[in-house]
């Protein structure tokens, strides 16, 4: 599937560049899918119908209640399938989340990951924890409040937080084989340094370093 890159609707679009942010409630109607892209911004959704997401090489059908998280460095399209689908989107930039993402909690998250599923299965029960995040987040967005910044970041992080929660413990510890976890940070350099946005674009050439210390590699793109 050809890939391009997609920027968001002009409402998103400014109040991505004005603040980095924005949290909504949301009523989609039935449609084609929409196209198949990288976009610019990180994303949080939490989805209540139908619907497909054509995520990568992968297609998740999400009948019921999802939680589906997405990276500027992987494309993806999204299709409705219900007549009336309603769901919650966070959106966020890179730059808004630079204070959070060195926390290894974070990296460790399906913000970040490339190889996991970025969808979760909610039962009635989380269905309802996480209606109340987001409309506790709508509700503070709209505030004076000088620290809203800070006070969605740590939002962000607890949707994170819950949604890891519902996997095993042992997920995310399966790289304790230092050469396998090299090998891991390894492919998502790769997949950060040469994202391919259209099959017809030329891909600038780079090189690859492997420096060797007394203790460890060094890898250098």
């Amino acid at each position: 599937m050809k890939t391009q890159r997609i920027f968001s609707s002009p409402e998103v679009n400014a109040a991505l560049k004005l603040k980095g942010f924005r949290v909504s409630k949301n009523y989609v109607p039935k449609g084609e899918p929409s196209a198949f892209g990288r976009r610019y911004f990180y994303l949080i959704l939490l989805s209540i119908g139908n619907s497909k997401v054509h995520y990568n090489n992968r297609s998740f059908h999400l009948d019921g209640a999802y939680l589906f998280f997405a990276n500027p460095r992987i494309p993806y399209a999204t299709e409705i399938l219900a007549e009336n689908q309603m769901g919650y989107t966070c959106v966020f930039t890179e730059s808004f989340l630079k204070p959070i993402e060195r926390l290894q909690s974070i990296q460790e998250s399906p913000l970040f990951k490339y190889s996991e599923s970025p969808a979760f299965k909610l039962s009635d029960l989380e269905l309802d924890k996480f209606i109340e995040i987001f409309e506790t987040m709508i509700d503070k967005a709209s505030t004076g409040y000088i620290y809203k910044d800070d006070l969605m970041r740590n939002y962000i992080q607890l949707m994170v937080h819950e949604a890891m929660d519902m996997r095993p413990a042992e997920h995310y510890s399966q790289f304790n084989d230092a050469s396998l976890r090299i090998c891991s940070h390894f492919m998502e350099m790769l997949e950060r340094q040469f994202p391919i946005e259209d099959l017809s674009a030329p891909l600038e050439l780079k090189q690859l370093r492997i420096m060797q210390t007394d203790f460890l590699f060094i890898l250098t793109i």
